[in-house]
């Protein structure tokens, strides 16, 4: 993390605009726009605008613009994305351009161990048996925590419909796949859904 980043976090400027970046709905935003080939930051510019057009000088609103780039591509790294293009045009914004990102193409994995929320947060597949059928839901679960500033951001949570254990197998690891999950937690406290019976990746 550079010094110099890292320490206008913690400016009440700084903390502002953190706070805003960090929350969660952003995340989505961030993706869909790098799907499209757009800059992340075009996503907050209404929210920062504000604050960065109210510092007194250029040097000030500079440094805040910055900031932000430096900030979402923090969150962009912590999610699996890489720069796919270092300037791209942003719209409306109290900056031009932003660097465009994709995401780093892997295969999530099936874990039995319980990931902390954090990065793009925790997906948990959660497994019983319903009347002798093996059935499962899913459920993401938003980071808590900016692991940046320290500030608690609101939790989100997406839960999908109970269904047989093979398809939501493979919506979870479809959905892990799409949004830069490493891994999905498969929660099993029954144990009815052991290791020999997970898909072959």
């Amino acid at each position: 993390m550079s010094n110099w980043f890292s320490s206008y976090a913690t400016t009440n400027t700084g903390a502002q605009l953190a706070d805003i970046i960090d929350q969660p709905e952003y995340l989505f935003e961030f993706r869909r726009l790098s799907e499209d080939g757009k800059p992340a930051v075009q996503a907050v510019a209404r929210d920062v605008a504000p604050i960065i057009n109210a510092l007194p000088s250029k040097r000030e609103r500079d440094a805040a613009s910055q900031f932000v780039g430096w900030y979402v591509g923090q969150v962009m790294r912590d999610t699996g994305y890489e720069v796919a293009k270092e300037r791209g045009r942003v719209t409306d914004a109290p900056y031009k351009t932003g660097a465009v990102w994709r995401q780093i193409a892997s295969e999530p994995i099936l874990v039995t161990e319980a990931p902390s929320v954090s990065g793009p947060g925790r997906l948990e597949l959660r497994v019983v048996s319903d009347n002798g059928e093996l059935v499962a839901d899913w459920e993401v679960t938003t980071t808590a925590t900016s692991r940046i500033t320290g500030h608690p951001r609101r939790v989100h949570t997406i839960k999908s419909n109970r269904k047989p254990i093979k398809q939501a197998v493979e919506e979870a690891l479809a959905y892990a796949k799409r949004f830069g999950f490493p891994a999905v937690w498969v929660n099993d406290p029954g144990r009815c859904f052991p290791k020999r019976d997970w898909p072959v990746r």
